[in-house]
């Protein structure tokens, strides 16, 4: 059976992704300047860059409209038991 991200990661994962979006670019584009440089070939302008955000915004529009169709909270949240806090509590400590 192969293996299927959308079965792993959810709704909550994707809204993460877009947080973490802008500071994944930055990085990316610091880290590969010729990534940067393919870019400005392709003459990367503001307009291009504009569209790109109004896309991901109406996505997240969408996302927000029908999260109850995605995202149920009783289902799909699961509160971390004490143990486990403690754990990741003493491996961030170390």
């Amino acid at each position: 059976m192969q293996w299927k991200p959308s079965k792993t990661y959810g709704f909550i994962h994707l809204l993460r992704f877009f947080v973490k979006l802008d500071c994944l670019a930055k990085y990316f584009f610091n880290l590969y300047p010729k990534v940067n440089n393919f870019f400005r070939i392709l003459k990367w302008k503001r307009r291009s860059h504009q569209c790109l955000i109004d896309q991901l915004h109406q996505f997240l529009e969408f996302l927000n409209n029908f999260c109850s169709e995605f995202f149920d909270p009783d289902q799909d949240y699961v509160e971390a038991s004490p143990e486990y806090l403690i754990n990741v509590s003493e491996k961030a400590a170390s």
